[in-house]
């Protein structure tokens, strides 16, 4: 169901998991439970903390990476390709 792992990059800026006033460090939780970590290992971060800038962002969306960026972490799309862009913070 939804979008494949494959055709989504993900960048976390890391500012929340490692916030001072995180309680429970290096972890985000989707509910007052507790039961979900976002940050958790199962969830395949492509670009973190410091990698994460506006130039990266650019760089990813207009496809000029450096050739030693595997695929995984480009947009892989062309001139008939539409993009969400879901940015949050």
């Amino acid at each position: 169901l939804g979008i494949p792992d494959s055709h989504i990059i993900l960048m976390l800026a890391d500012d929340a998991a490692c916030n001072p006033r995180n309680v429970f460090p290096g972890t985000v939780h989707n509910n007052a439970n507790h039961k979900t970590d976002v940050y958790g290992d199962d969830i395949e971060v492509d670009y973190r903390g410091e990698e994460v800038t506006v130039e990266t962002f650019l760089r990813v969306m207009l496809n000029r990476v450096e050739a030693e960026v595997p695929r995984s972490k480009r947009l892989l799309t062309d001139s008939g390709s539409n993009v969400l862009v879901y940015m949050t913070g």
